[in-house]
């Protein structure tokens, strides 16, 4: 898939203006295109968390997941990188990116 394809799925399906998290949306979105969706399907592959990202890629509404599996997928520096590009706090990045990560791959994958 095109880094463009990529960028009109997820930004124009789950990132409004009026949204207070589009700013993580956007930084999300970014981290995805440049190789992200990858290291997030290794990373998930290698702590046997397969079967979760391949059900949010598959269902048309998937679920929040929680902050204990943001924090698997995502490493502390990545997290800090979108607190610290958004203005939000940790807890509000990881929780934030549990509701949107898989809602992004499902989009990503569609």
């Amino acid at each position: 898939m095109s880094n463009e394809t990529l960028t009109a799925k997820v930004t124009g399906k789950i990132i409004g203006s009026d949204d207070d998290q589009s700013g993580l949306m956007s930084e999300l979105n970014a981290f995805l295109k440049a190789g992200g969706l990858q290291t997030i399907e290794t990373r998930a592959r290698d702590k046997g968390l397969s079967d979760m990202v391949s059900t949010w890629r598959n269902s048309e509404h998937p679920e929040s997941t929680s902050a204990e599996t943001i924090r698997s997928l995502f490493t502390q520096s990545e997290i800090e990188a979108f607190t610290n590009k958004t203005g939000q706090n940790e807890s509000g990045a990881v929780s934030a990116l549990a509701t949107q990560l898989p809602r992004a791959i499902h989009l990503i994958n569609a």
